[in-house]
């Protein structure tokens, strides 16, 4: 008995040595994909931007939100559902996390949930007046009759007219409201929404820029970046025509449907990916792009060979993606414009306000900035058809996008972790669907 305690010790004592130099490199454990200066060389860059320490901060609110998440239950299709005392949680200005609770709850949230802990951690609290699952209910209301508006946009009645006229509906978790943004915006349309679609204190209305379905047309003003990374074979957002028989492919570059490559629309490389059933290599990009050229190639820029073939596509109200199988001479890099690696590490969920970058082929370069709205529930015009198009859960940014973009990665600025790719826009918002929804859909696992 004196043996086996022996041994019992000694195995925890060497446990909690290891635990202690697991805890003692935090750069390594949370973001393994990079060395140390590189992730202080990141951090640098963002704070320079943000001010000093909100990488750091960012860092540290994403893990204390993503405790908070724990304690959540789930519905069947793998939903949260959120308790009565949860007024919403987002990323401050800051980098640091912030809570919602209900005033009225206040309590009962300290009572049977982590936050009265974590508010010792480092999270910040605000009383607010109404429930997160409140909020939702109210969007889900009016995302119901957004869609039947769009189902029935011949119809003259009322509701039906003040209905379409939204374009994109979401809770802004830290300001505790449901926006509406109207296409149509003035005091006759808004009152006429109250009316006769949904009127509640809680509803904040704005100006809503109409939306694209693969960002806006070609003749619409090209929203222009300052670019200031390259892609890893030298090329401005596209593989260069002598580099191109390579076949080395890196995330945000062009792709095409076919070589008529002046005429033919085009999308944006996401990020590599094997099948998980059977291994086979490959890339996803747009479903929306590349949905018309299934068991086709998909090209390089310049390049008559195609380099994949596009195997299936997935596109509904909630997901827009495609999977390329790649051939067996195709190197798929996770290098990213300005040469960092992409990780393919995927974030356990998105908040408000957290950093993001996007690389698009049509914008070329990478270019950053915040997630705006989760959950958005919108209306798209696909502008080669002319028809509208009705989307949910997809995640609104400040990042304007060209047409051309779709398909690019969208990742995490801080940690370059793979968020998304691209799904639609226009020159001041870019909408995406999430990495983790993409994978679940085609499925497929990143590498």
């Amino acid at each position: 008995m004196r043996k086996v305690t022996s041994v019992f010790l000694v195995l925890v004592l060497a446990l909690s040595t290891l635990t202690v130099v697991i805890a003692s490199r935090p750069d390594q454990m949370y973001d393994e994909w990079m060395t140390l200066e590189e992730r202080r060389a990141l951090d640098a860059d963002i704070d320079a931007t943000h001010g000093e320490g909100f990488a750091a901060n960012e860092r540290e609110a994403m893990r204390l939100l993503d405790s908070i998440h724990l304690g959540f239950g789930h519905t069947r299709t793998g939903d949260d559902t959120f308790p009565d005392y949860f007024g919403g949680m987002y990323i401050g200005e800051d980098g640091r996390a912030v809570v919602l609770i209900v005033e009225s709850m206040y309590d009962e949230a300290m009572t049977y949930s982590n936050i009265g802990s974590l508010i010792d951690q480092g999270v910040t609290y605000r009383l607010v007046e109404s429930s997160y699952a409140k909020l939702r209910e109210i969007q889900a209301v009016i995302g119901a009759a957004l869609s039947e508006s769009i189902e029935k946009r011949r119809n003259s009645e009322p509701w039906c007219v003040y209905a379409y006229n939204a374009n994109l509906i979401s809770v802004r978790q830290r300001n505790n409201q449901v926006i509406v943004r109207l296409a149509v915006y003035n005091e006759e349309m808004i009152a006429g929404f109250r009316q006769h679609v949904y009127d509640s204190p809680l509803i904040i209305f704005e100006y809503g820029a109409p939306l694209y379905i693969g960002g806006p047309p070609a003749d619409a003003p090209f929203h222009y970046y300052d670019i200031y990374g390259y892609m890893s074979n030298g090329s401005n957002g596209y593989i260069d025509p002598e580099m191109a028989a390579s076949f080395t492919v890196s995330p945000g570059m062009r792709l095409y449907r076919n070589f008529s490559m002046l005429t033919t629309p085009h999308g944006s490389l996401g990020f590599r990916v094997y099948c998980t059933l059977t291994g086979t290599l490959g890339i996803v990009s747009s479903g929306h792009v590349f949905r018309t050229v299934v068991g086709g190639g998909v090209h390089e820029w310049a390049n008559p060979t195609p380099f994949g073939t596009v195997v299936r596509y997935r596109i509904s109200g909630t997901m827009d993606a495609a999977f390329i199988r790649t051939g067996p001479s195709v190197n798929a890099l996770n290098t990213l414009p300005g040469g960092q690696m992409l990780s393919p590490n995927v974030p356990h969920h998105i908040y408000e306000n957290m950093q993001v970058s996007m690389a698009g082929g049509r914008t070329g370069g990478t270019v950053s900035g915040r997630v705006t709205d989760l959950n958005a529930h919108g209306r798209g015009t696909c502008h080669s058809t002319g028809f509208s198009n009705d989307f949910t859960r997809v995640i609104m940014t400040n990042i304007g996008t060209n047409g051309g973009d779709s398909g690019g990665v969208v990742f995490h600025t801080n940690n370059l972790q793979t968020t998304g790719i691209v799904a639609g826009g226009n020159r001041d918002q870019m909408f995406f669907v999430t990495a983790r929804d993409v994978m679940i859909a085609l499925n497929v696992s990143r590498y």
